[in-house]
């Protein structure tokens, strides 16, 4: 083959490869993740989100071929809105799978199984031993959660904030007799922020899985599905579930 001819076929397949390169960049989807902070599952660290649900999607979006633009809501009333209203294309974070949620959104297979926790003040040690002691009690928790409808159905005094990091700073001051809210978050700041301080007391109650969020019919839920469960098949899973909950 002639010398000229060659480098023209040389050129040829660079370009080609070049192409393909590009359009498999291009190929890589940008999803929309609306996300809420709740440590272990949702924190920031060093300015950028991490945490366990943030690793599992991490890994997720990783299998799919997909990047991720992040935005942090207020509550879980406010992420699960913006998954309804179409301004995100998932939800991702310490977000329980409920039969009334279900009818308006798809979820994922559960991602981690969780329940209800209650925590008090350290020195207090007989008002409040379980569930049963709950009503008529002062207990705080988080807007919009599962733990706030949980607490109206049992007549507490219920008083929500829009963090869980706000309700602790009510109980350290004591402004309510407790704290109700989802246990890997619950356990996760009586070992560390509220060590010493703050204890949980009684069993796990009204247990819950927790699920990544989407719009109906959405067809990233079949993709979504698929990396769970290869993730789990391949040990990914367990090797970030002992890095956040192995304590």
């Amino acid at each position: 083959m002639p010398s000229a001819i060659r480098r023209l076929v040389v050129t040829g397949m660079l370009a080609s490869v070049v192409l393909s390169a590009a359009r498999a960049q291009d190929e890589t989807r940008e999803l929309r993740v609306v996300t809420r902070l709740a440590p272990p599952i949702v924190l920031v660290d060093q300015g950028e989100l991490a945490g366990f649900a943030i690793d599992i999607w991490n890994d997720v979006t990783r299998r799919i071929q997909a990047r991720s633009t992040y935005a942090v809501a207020p509550d879980v009333g406010a992420l699960l809105q913006r998954v309804r209203a179409g301004k995100a294309d998932v939800g991702v974070g310490a977000i329980s799978i409920t039969a009334a949620r279900a009818k308006e959104l798809d979820f994922s297979q559960q991602i981690l199984h969780a329940g209800l926790q209650i925590m008090v003040r350290d020195e207090d040690t007989d008002s409040i031993k379980g569930p049963d002691d709950l009503p008529g009690k002062r207990v705080a928790t988080t807007r919009a959660s599962t733990s706030a409808a949980y607490l109206r159905q049992v007549k507490a005094r219920v008083s929500e904030f829009g963090i869980i990091k706000f309700a602790a700073f009510a109980l350290l001051d004591g402004k309510v007799d407790a704290i109700v809210f989802d246990a890997p978050v619950l356990l996760k700041y009586a070992t560390s922020a509220g060590k010493g301080r703050v204890r949980t007391v009684g069993p796990l109650f009204h247990q819950e899985d927790y699920g990544i969020v989407f719009s109906r019919n959405s067809p990233l839920r079949e993709q979504v599905n698929g990396a769970l469960a290869a993730l789990r098949e391949d040990g990914t899973y367990q090797k970030l579930y002992d890095k956040w909950f192995a304590e």
